[in-house]
């Protein structure tokens, strides 16, 4: 005898489900290994295996990691779309490496928006947890700088930026910001630190931190202005060798 449609129903629907059920475990897993090779991918920039220029190599990354290709090209996609790489075509994709030119073109833009952050968030800091968060990555940074540990005074600088900007109270600071910060330009440069330039970015913090705690809203964005306006003069007078070189 044939089925009944009720029968015929459940099993198409169980069929629907087993399928609908494997497809979304194979996303899951492709998920994870493009997620494997994106932190794979900073982490390496970030520490300075994969430098600025330096191409990357599809075979070398598949076998690294053991995954496909498939997920390797992904990670490249989502890398580019938030500037660490550029995919050339025809060609593998290489770590980004920016100009000089980008670079003064971001540092205005920088100097002029954390200016406006810092001056929302002085009058915002008075009192209460905010104060006590801003008093307590300040020490964390104080703290690293006096051992001279360089990688976590860059920790610490990160952090005490990106909470000032989100106590500046602006829905749309945090999302700006981040997009003038690449983060390939963070990685780029952190690593050319020395002990002097950790203590006069010390010295600029230490002012920025007294204005936005006693709330002068003028005097924190003064001391943040002048404190990117110096990063960038820093990050300017390194060698050439270290920027994109033409167009």
């Amino acid at each position: 005898m044939d089925p009944t449609p009720a029968r015929q129903a459940a099993r198409l629907n169980g069929t629907l489900m087993k399928s609908s059920t494997q497809k979304t475990r194979r996303s899951s897993r492709s998920s994870s290994a493009v997620e494997t090779v994106v932190e794979h991918i900073k982490q390496n920039i970030r520490h300075g295996r994969f430098a600025p220029g330096q191409r990357l190599v599809e075979a070398d990354l598949t076998a690294e990691l053991g995954v496909s290709r498939g997920p390797v090209r992904e990670a490249m996609r989502r890398l580019a779309a938030e500037g660490l790489v550029l995919i050339e075509r025809h060609r593998s994709a290489v770590v980004r490496q920016m100009s000089r030119d980008e670079v003064v073109a971001l540092y205005q833009l920088r100097e002029a928006v954390e200016g406006l952050a810092a001056r929302l968030a002085a009058g915002r800091v008075a009192r209460g947890p905010r104060r006590r968060r801003i008093a307590q990555l300040f020490r964390r940074l104080s703290a690293a700088a006096r051992r001279h540990d360089i990688t976590a005074y860059a920790d610490g600088n990160e952090a005490l930026h990106r909470t000032i900007i989100e106590i500046a109270g602006n829905p749309h600071l945090p999302e700006l910001l981040e997009r003038l910060r690449l983060p390939i330009l963070r990685l780029q440069f952190r690593l050319m630190l020395d002990q002097d330039a950790v203590v006069q970015s010390h010295a600029d913090h230490t002012r920025l931190v007294r204005a936005l705690l006693r709330g002068d809203a003028a005097g924190a964005e003064a001391e943040m202005r002048r404190h990117i306006r110096r990063s960038g003069e820093l990050i300017h007078a390194l060698p050439d060798a270290l920027f994109r070189q033409g167009p």
